[in-house]
């Protein structure tokens, strides 16, 4: 099925088995059968912010797997500026043993059309952005599969504000993800995902099959954004979120 290239699912890191309160750490233990698999545990984490960018070693004292970033640029041009800024960062997490999952979005790249951009707007868009992207990837490309690339966040979005719209159109977001895909495994052996989905439609990701490429998802994986779901059917309790659990919305 076309639901079979997803290779695994990325709950990006807003979903946690453990539940981070400063650096005091709460832990809970899954019931089975969640217990028997495989949970990693990151946190989202912003270099750009002073109150937002643990150290490895702060990291590491509570066993975290994973960092999730998103790669700021400074420039709207095809010269990428921030290098210099996110290098000591993501070195030194990959050396002490955490992984990286790179966003790549409307703030690696400015200025995307949103919305209500027509097809011809984001066409000249994605150019540019796809530049930005290998760019980055080629940069980093010794870290291998240590960085996982999430591509966009929140394009499933169906009511953005004037302040915030990441959307992107499914047919514009199929050729975004299907170009930035081959640009990216071309210089790099790291994995790339969907994301983050946040809107709870599957049909979203429906929509970029359909106009893809072969009817394929051209990504690893995928990664969701599971607000007001349960990671378990009864906790924090059996009616906490209102929207069920996230295992409901990946089963869909």
């Amino acid at each position: 099925s076309h639901m079979s290239r997803i290779v695994f699912i990325f709950v990006s890191f807003l979903f946690f088995v453990n539940i981070l309160y400063g650096f005091n750490l709460i832990t809970y233990d899954p019931p089975a059968p969640y217990s028997s698999r495989k949970v990693k545990i990151g946190i989202n984490i912003d270099p750009t912010n002073p109150g937002g960018r643990p150290n490895s070693t702060m990291l590491n004292d509570i066993n975290t797997d994973w960092v999730r970033v998103e790669f700021k640029d400074s420039s709207l041009t095809n010269q990428t500026s921030s290098f210099p800024f996110y290098d000591p960062y993501i070195q030194d997490y990959i050396n002490a043993g955490i992984n990286v999952l790179l966003i790549l979005d409307y703030s690696t790249y400015g200025n995307a059309p949103g919305i209500n951009g027509t097809t011809q707007e984001w066409n000249d868009y994605i150019v540019n952005y796809v530049n930005r992207c290998t760019q980055i990837a080629e940069h980093y490309s010794t870290y291998g599969e240590n960085i996982v690339y999430e591509i966009w966040n929140e394009e499933d979005l169906t009511d953005p504000s004037a302040s915030y719209d990441p959307t992107v159109p499914p047919a514009s977001y199929a050729k975004l993800l299907y170009r930035v895909y081959g640009a990216i495994s071309s210089v790099t052996s790291s994995k790339i995902i969907v994301g983050g989905l946040a809107s709870g439609v599957p049909n979203y990701l429906q929509q970029v099959i359909d106009n893809s490429p072969s009817n394929r998802l051209y990504a690893n994986g995928v990664g969701i954004h599971p607000y007001g779901r349960r990671p378990w059917p009864n906790w924090p309790s059996s009616n906490w979120g209102g929207l069920g659990t996230i295992s409901d919305l990946m089963s869909r």
